[in-house]
């Protein structure tokens, strides 16, 4: 957009120039086109122009040049369009002469691009879409606009013809171009149709012959090469296309006679044989392309989309179609079962426009209909025809008596379908069902021909397809549930099935019977007693669907419903499946919503209920009101009752989901659903101590968003004792001991503390003793966080002196975990403190120190049966190891190795939570953390992943490195935000300098860090450094000069980024020089090496051909690729 140079014209007129100012600053598109409006209005009424036209123009000027030099989808270019066509008399013809002169200045432009060509074609045929110009306006730029064309066509056929290696983008480039241009050429010829140029003929045959060119574009340039020389006989027409070889290029000349010439310009007057006979040429032509091409997906579809232009032309003369019909029926019936949606569409038209040429002089249902009975069912072809013959009126009874079978076949069909069933096959059963309802006055026959299979198809398999087909039936014929729940032939399955899709669709909507007995007058409740206790959880789920739907989310469900509902969730915890249990939790939620929202109405009711009908409706919600509250209370202790002691995984979680739910939805308060008393709260806090997290986590939250339920937490006795034993238990060899512990402590940490029960702490922890002095921010955390640190630090001293000691008697790792949930818990926004500032300085330093006293273990090259007397050091330092080995209690290297990894873990996680939720005091005032901490913290974890060997150690440090990368990624200081760039290229220079990197363990953690830096760089910021990086590796691993060390680094991290998802994107171009490297790795002479390329290829082609989508030894179709598209996308592999 050029507002500058209206800025730069001199304009006398003030106003005009601040309106200008305000468009250039103008923030929105809505507030430019604002603007543009008043201008209209302003200046470019009739009157107005009169008096001033000079002014006048400069708007028009500014508009017709937004116009032009505005992208064609964007917005304001189409604002700009509204303006100029609602302009009338004086003003339009002003802009006429504008648009005229500015066409022709931008078309005699000296660029020579692509981008130029494609953009002015694209904008003259918006003005010829657009505007209604006169004829002369057109004229006038006429010769330029041939002259923009000519060049346009000739630079894309040099640029074509002359250079053999394209790259596919400059092919894509040059197609568009065409396309646009080709296009104008059209337009052109249509609007002033002038004599035909043959520099369009041979423009357009040119580029229809080029293989480069999509389709659709080749098609369009077809169109032209008519349109160019439709003077000529089609005859030698015809000739010209015949002599052309390439079918591709037959079929876009076909194309452009078919869309251009209508029957009557293609024959002389009343020439029928020869229209016929240029049809049949035509038809066989295609016919024989299709042949030589079976697999070629462009030439299908552009065979079907020029059959179907034959048929619409052959609609004038119905005859012609005669001795083409056999061999279209063939290539009709071999493509319906094509897997190309456009070709299947395609030949659906085909089929239609067929039936309707039908006529007493040309019978075209009767070699369909043969055709129909001898095609399998398995054949699309056979529904296809079969839609067709009912649309045209044949009757049912009559197909039915020549294919007796048919009703069972297409059942077995649709059973036997593994995927969903296309939708010809249903729509077929449907129309037939549907047509022979009305053809048959008999109702028990119709009924004994169609339900009943349908019924017993159903029986064997409940799919889909056989439900539409059912609520299809059951519009025909409502009565028909009454004669499905009362056969003796239908299941329980079926039954539910039925009303639920006659819930579904409302069909009980009027029914008006009060049958206590029978839910909504339908089905009696005994049944559905039994479907609730049924031994298959799809049954029991579908009842519970059925109850809970309703047309109106204010519905009461009544007591027998209710009853229903008990009956079946005392029978619902025994569910296996994941599906199922999600599927249940959706309608209970739905359940109890429903509950919620009937009882409101019922309020809401007796506030408009008059007075002398009020006694009865508050009595109702009353009663209402007692029922739903005995309900919650039962399924409160319902849920209680299966939290006992040796209760498995799957009740137990069911359980506290219930009551979590319960929770959430918030429409009834706890102490409505369970007792909130000390027996209830000891139950729920039993299960802390589960082995499952998730268990735990539920547990926690309902202890502690529900107040009362666990009276310990308030008594400050209490509250001591369980901070020493969660202490103690912290302390524990088990990690499922510490676990509990720590999940327990950050519950405790979740409720007040009295000042009473701080004292208490303070007595024996003199840490504490600052929280009684002065107020800090969320004081029950900072006290546990540090009696946790007190402790920390005795188990640190043990360990620096004797890490034999520690795994017996301190680990590290559950205080640690302790301090670390605790920070989870916290929220780091209102952490503005001084002590809290000092507090977490502390826990870094300690952290340092925790990971330095066990780094020996997992720094070594095999830490799973290391000790720390096994290094090669002054043995007397250990002597204190040696004594202690004669202990009773025996320490195992295994216990030595699971404190010192699970120690690293945990330490790479705190601090993971520290860089990430921590404020710095560069970035805000009164920060937690400083720059320094940052970088010291970046350059522990970055020490860890380079020297680690333990897989569990070093997975757990790229854990908290991401974290610190992202964070760094997004600062908004310059000097923090290039920290992770900084690291990566030291990262690069030292893995090219064959430095002290170790290559064992498929480089160990080294992988990772390249991997976290990479990743978190296109998360956080949208670009990456992939180019650089990746050019970099490649070159490593071909460079034969370094050594083998350095190429295992380089294949071992290119294998960790193929392998990442968050690089797909940017990573695909890289795939085809990894290919080779990893090819020529397998003959490198040291195993480490052939190895890392072996796992490198094996990631690569998982990146080309997908993950697996069958665990059996058969390829499905989705891990497989042609030949022909493979070395398209890799050309340099052929």
């Amino acid at each position: 957009m050029r507002f500058n140079t209206c800025l730069q014209w001199k304009v006398q007129n003030y106003e005009l120039v601040e309106i200008l100012k305000e468009l250039v600053i103008a923030g929105t598109v809505k507030e430019q086109l604002k603007i543009l409006k008043d201008l209209k209005e302003t200046h470019l009424k009739n009157e107005e122009v009169n008096v001033n036209s000079e002014l006048s123009s400069y708007v028009i000027y500014i508009l017709v040049d937004l116009y032009l030099s505005s992208k064609i989808k964007c917005p304001l270019r189409e604002g700009v369009s509204r303006i100029l066509r609602n302009l009338t008399d004086k003003p339009k013809e002003m802009f006429h002469q504008e648009m005229r002169d500015a066409l022709t200045l931008r078309l005699k432009e000296d660029d020579r691009s692509l981008y130029k060509y494609n953009f002015y074609a694209n904008v003259m045929i918006s003005c010829f879409e657009s505007f209604s110009f006169d004829n002369l306006v057109t004229i006038a730029v006429e010769n330029d606009i041939l002259l923009f064309i000519d060049d346009a066509l000739t630079l894309c056929n040099e640029m074509l013809r002359t250079e053999n290696s394209l790259e596919q983008l400059t092919v894509t480039k040059i197609s568009k171009c065409v396309h646009s241009v080709t296009q104008l050429c059209v337009s052109i010829i249509k609007k002033l149709r002038t004599p035909y140029h043959d520099m369009f003929k041979l423009h357009a045959l040119n580029l229809a012959k080029n293989e480069l060119i999509p389709l659709d574009t080749r098609c369009i340039c077809g169109f032209l090469m008519v349109l160019s020389c439709n003077k000529q006989d089609y005859q030698e027409l015809m000739k010209e296309i015949h002599s052309v070889p390439s079918d591709l290029t037959k079929i876009s000349l076909y194309s452009g006679i078919l869309n251009t010439l209508p029957y009557w310009e293609l024959v002389k007057e009343k020439d029928i044989p020869k229209l016929c006979n240029i049809y049949e040429v035509l038809f066989n032509s295609l016919l024989g392309i299709q042949a030589r091409n079976p697999t070629c997906k462009v030439i299908i579809v552009g065979v079907s989309r020029i059959m179907l232009l034959l048929i619409k032309s052959i609609q004038h003369n119905p005859e012609g179609v005669v001795p083409l019909l056999p061999k279209l029926l063939d290539y009709i019936w071999a493509n319906s079962n094509q897997h190309l949606d456009s070709v299947k569409h395609t030949n659906i038209l085909i089929m239609e426009l067929l039936i309707k040429l039908h006529a007493k002089e040309v019978d075209i249902l009767k070699p369909i209909y043969h055709k129909m009975l001898v095609t399998p069912f398995w054949r699309s072809a056979k529904y296809l025809a079969l839609l067709s013959l009912v649309q045209m009126g044949m009757q049912v009874g009559e197909i039915l008596s020549s294919c007796p079978d048919l009703i069972v076949n297409i059942l077995e069909e649709i059973k036997s379908c593994k995927e969903s069933p296309t939708s010809q096959i249903v729509s077929s059963y449907q129309e037939l069902m549907k047509k022979h309802y009305f053809e048959e006055k008999d109702e028990k026959k119709w009924t004994n021909i169609w339900i009943k299979p349908l019924l017993e198809a159903f029986h064997h398999c409940n799919n889909v397809s056989l439900k539409l087909i059912l609520v299809t039936a059951i519009n025909l014929k409502p009565s028909i549930v009454e004669d499905i729940i009362n056969s003796e032939h239908s299941s329980i399955s079926t039954i539910l099935t039925c009303l639920n899709l006659c819930n579904e669709n409302n069909f009980f909507q009027c029914n008006t019977t009060t049958d206590n007995n029978k839910w909504k007058g339908v089905i009696l409740y005994e049944i559905l007693s039994e479907a609730a206790i049924h031994q298959s959880v799809s049954v029991r789920l579908s009842l519970l669907t059925l109850i809970v739907n309703s047309d109106k989310i204010t519905k009461v469900y009544t007591t027998k419903e209710l009853e229903l509902i008990k009956k079946y969730l005392k029978h619902i915890f025994n569910i296996s499946s994941d599906r199922v249990e999600q599927n249940f939790f959706t309608q209970l939620k739905k359940f109890l919503t429903r509950m919620w929202h009937s009882k409101c109405s019922l309020y809401k009711h007796v506030e408009n209920t008059k007075d002398f009908t009020k006694t009865t409706a508050i009595n109702q919600i009353t009663e209402v009101e007692k029922e739903y509250k005995t309900f919650s209370k039962w399924l409160g202790q319902l849920c209680l009752d299966n939290l006992f002691p040796g209760a498995n995984h799957l009740r137990k979680s069911l359980a506290l989901q219930i009551l979590v739910l319960c929770h959430d939805l918030n429409f009834w308060p706890m102490n409505e659903i369970i007792d909130l008393n000390e027996e209830n709260g000891n139950i729920i806090l039993s299960c802390l101590s589960d082995s499952y997290e998730f268990i735990k986590d539920l547990a926690m939250k309902l202890i502690t968003t529900t107040p009362g339920l666990c009276p310990a937490f308030q008594d400050p006795d209490q509250v001591f004792y369980i901070l020493k034993e969660c202490i103690n238990a912290g302390s524990s060899i088990r990690p499922s001991d510490s676990n509990t512990a720590t999940y327990l402590l950050s519950t405790l940490a979740s409720f007040q503390f009295s000042n009473f029960t701080i004292t208490l702490i303070a007595e024996e922890y003199k840490e504490c003793e600052k929280i009684l002095q002065e107020a800090v921010p969320y004081q029950e955390k900072f006290c546990c966080l540090m009696v946790v640190l007190h402790h920390l630090r005795k188990q640190l001293i043990v360990a620096e002196s004797s890490l034999l000691k520690a795994a017996a008697t301190g680990p590290l790792y559950g205080l640690l975990s302790m301090a670390r949930s605790l920070l989870r818990i916290t929220d780091f926004k209102c952490l503005n403190n001084i002590h809290w500032h000092d507090l977490i300085q502390q826990i870094i330093t300690v952290s340092f120190s925790c990971n330095h006293a066990v780094a020996s273990i997992v720094n070594s090259s095999s830490p799973e049966g290391h000790l720390p007397m096994d290094l090669d050091l002054d043995q007397s330092i250990f002597q204190d190891e040696v004594v202690d080995l004669d202990d009773p209690k025996e320490v195992s290297s295994q216990m030595v190795l699971l404190c010192s990894w699970r120690t690293v873990k945990e330490v790479s996680l705190l601090l993971g939570e520290i860089v990430e939720k921590a404020s710095i005091s560069d970035e805000e005032k009164g920060g937690l953390l400083n720059k320094e901490d940052i970088l010291k913290i970046g350059d522990h974890l970055i020490t860890m992943l380079a020297e680690t060997k333990h897989r569990g150690a070093f997975e757990q440090a790229y854990i908290g490195f991401c974290k610190l990368v992202s964070r760094l990624w997004r600062s908004s200081q310059q000097d923090l935000h290039q920290v992770p760039k900084k690291w990566l290229q030291e990262t690069m220079q030292e893995i090219q300098s064959e430095g002290t990197l170790c290559a064992t363990r498929r480089s160990a953690g080294i992988p990772f860090m390249i991997q976290a830096l990479m990743c978190m760089e296109l998360t956080e910021v949208k670009r990456s450094t992939m180019d650089e990086c990746m050019d970099q590796l490649l070159k490593i691993a071909e460079d034969q000069n370094l050594s083998f060390e350095t190429h295992t680094h380089a294949l071992n991290i290119m294998r960790a980024l193929f392998r990442n998802s968050v690089l797909h994107t940017v990573i695909s171009p890289f795939v085809e020089r990894a290919i080779v490297i990893a090819i020529i790795g397998f003959s490198a002479s040291t195993w480490a090496e052939r190895n890392s390329a072996t796992l490198l290829f094996s990631t690569l082609v998982v990146r080309v051909f997908g993950v697996a989508k069958s665990k059996s030894h058969i390829l499905s179709w989705k891990n497989k690729m042609t030949g022909r598209i493979f070395f398209q996308r890799y050309p340099n592999l052929f």
